[in-house]
């Protein structure tokens, strides 16, 4: 009995000529109009996220170039030629996946080869998908051979990632960006694919399918041929949201209800609902954070068209945006992305989530912000000593003399808008969180070496907009106060403390008895190859031999 292999609905559903690009009109009217005009460069550089179809309409230039009546804006699909490419059979369009083939020997080979000329077409055809996988010395080889490449080579370059191609391969193209799908328009895609195949689905599981396709043409396609085969009553919107292990939307509002009333008993409640429905605690982190941010935007802009806002009731999103200010939303999101990035990483994802719900339902902890004590409220002499140069031995005394006397502690993303934090005074338990945090900022941007920097200082103070950061080694404090480490750590801080502020860097003196310590070393007796090391690996230098 012979086995009839099926074909992919992506497969099935390619566009085979420039009017079957979707949502690329802009592209396919440029490629059209430069094969009228006889205006054909050697090179193309096409870009753009997956499943947009840059492939796709590499194998329609082809087509187009090589047509029996061309070359043609419309190809035939009918001749010879357009037929061998619709099956990958053409001998003179090669499709090279650079991901595989990256290294300098295969582009040597290519050299080569584009000196003969094609065996039955006009053109030969060079599709080389994913270019950027290409090594240095790959993309040096092939510089030449794509700035002057015989007339009958053309060369077609696809990326999802054009800024990893060098400056000297995309000044020899011409590039063409490639952008995702509008919603609707994915949509109604979606509906005449599954008309023209025979599949029952309801607008609103086709809907859902094109959000969940972010853009992607062969992404929203791939999931209606999985949805396709659930059953002959017709593909539902919670059908497909249990194929894609997607949380229902009550759940998601449900969550946030008890993130904004802080009720942590109801948040872990509806986890415990989720995931005895084998939900994954990421993914319902996830859509927290999506739902955060789409009632950001809906602060921002009720009436923006995008598939961030209609993803939701548009009625659920004006009622929960009266929850929360901008400010609380912003911290809600940073929150559960953070959050749902380190469940990645969790050996239980579920404790993870479970310790995310309840710290933003703790009032102090996400959402609301810590109390700001207002500065007529707040007698000058007990504000935190802002140490300067002159005064640095003093720094420790005064600043925990003071912080014995001041209340509060510093919310996760800083003092409520409008305040300016004018009079902002921060205790030891406050410092000590906000220096936690400013260390955690600066380890998720990749600073390592800022990091360990600042793990020879402590915050002494945190008012009027100034952070005092008191240093154990003068060198280290030189190095931070320069310009480029101070500002960045200032532009770092201001968003944390949401308003502007200023870092003061000031050198602790050791005291006389620790001077005259036996065995540990002055200052200025420390090489700098010691203190180098130190910078990066930290520890405490007691002594130093010499050979």
């Amino acid at each position: 009995m012979e086995t009839i292999a099926y074909k992919a609905l992506y497969r099935q559903w390619r566009p085979r000529d420039f009017e079957g690009l979707i949502g690329q009109e802009h592209v396919g009217v440029t490629l059209k109009n430069a094969i009228v005009t006889g205006r054909i460069s050697h090179a193309y550089l096409f870009t753009g996220p997956r499943g947009t179809g840059k492939t796709s309409t590499a194998k329609v230039l082809a087509k187009a170039l090589n047509c029996e009546t061309g070359p043609t804006e419309n190809p035939c699909n009918r001749c010879r030629s357009c037929e061998m490419v619709n099956d990958g059979s053409a001998m003179d369009v090669y499709e090279i996946d650079a991901a595989s083939n990256r290294g300098i020997d295969e582009i040597r080979d290519l050299r080569e080869n584009v000196k003969f000329s094609p065996a039955q077409s006009r053109y030969k055809i060079y599709i080389i998908d994913e270019v950027h996988m290409l090594t240095n010395e790959a993309f040096n080889a092939l510089l030449k051979t794509l700035e002057e490449p015989p007339a009958h080579v053309i060369f077609v370059l696809a990326t999802t990632e054009p800024h990893k191609i060098p400056a000297t391969i995309l000044s020899r193209c011409q590039r063409y960006d490639f952008r995702r799908v509008g919603l609707k328009e994915l949509t109604d895609h979606l509906a005449h694919i599954a008309k023209e195949s025979g599949i029952a689905a309801t607008p609103e599981a086709l809907r859902l399918i094109a959000l969940q396709a972010d853009g992607g043409v062969r992404d929203a396609v791939s999931i209606l041929d999985q949805c396709s085969v659930l059953g002959d009553d017709g593909v539902t919107e919670s059908e497909v949201r249990e194929l894609l292990g997607l949380v229902g939307q009550e759940s998601v509002y449900g969550l946030f209800a008890a993130v904004a009333a802080c009720d942590g008993a109801q948040g872990l409640s509806v986890l415990e609902e989720q995931m005895l429905r084998g939900k994954d605690a990421r993914q319902l982190l996830l859509e927290l954070a999506g739902y955060c941010r789409s009632l950001m935007l809906y602060r921002a802009a009720p009436n923006l068209d995008s598939p961030v806002l209609a993803a939701f009731s548009p009625d659920r999103l004006a009622a929960d945006s009266k929850k929360t200010d901008h400010a609380q939303l912003v911290r809600l999101v940073e929150h559960f992305y953070q959050a749902s990035s380190d469940a990645r990483w969790s050996v239980d994802p579920r404790i993870t989530a479970e310790m995310a719900i309840l710290t933003a339902c703790a009032r102090q902890e996400v959402l609301q912000p810590a109390p700001v004590q207002p500065a007529s409220a707040t007698p000058r002499q007990e504000r935190p000593v802002i140490p300067s140069a002159t005064t640095a031995a003093e720094p420790a005394k005064s600043a925990v003399g003071e912080q014995k006397k001041t209340v509060g502690s510093p919310p996760v993303g800083g003092p409520a808008p409008g305040s300016q934090a004018k009079g902002y005074v921060l205790d030891a338990d406050g410092l000590a969180r906000v220096m936690d945090d400013l260390l955690k900022r600066v380890e998720q941007a990749g600073k390592r070496s800022v990091k360990a920097q600042l793990a020879d200082a402590r915050l002494a103070a945190c008012s009027d907009g100034i952070a005092t950061l008191v240093f154990q080694r003068d060198t280290i404090r030189e190095r931070v106060a320069q310009d480029e480490i101070r500002k960045w750590l200032e532009d770092l801080m201001s968003k944390m403390m949401a308003m502007p502020m200023r870092i003061h860097c000031v050198a602790d003196q050791p005291s006389t008895k620790a001077d005259a310590a036996p065995g540990k070393p002055k200052q200025e007796e420390i090489p700098p190859a010691v203190l180098k090391v130190q910078q990066i690996f930290g520890g405490n230098i007691t002594k130093i031999e010499e050979e």
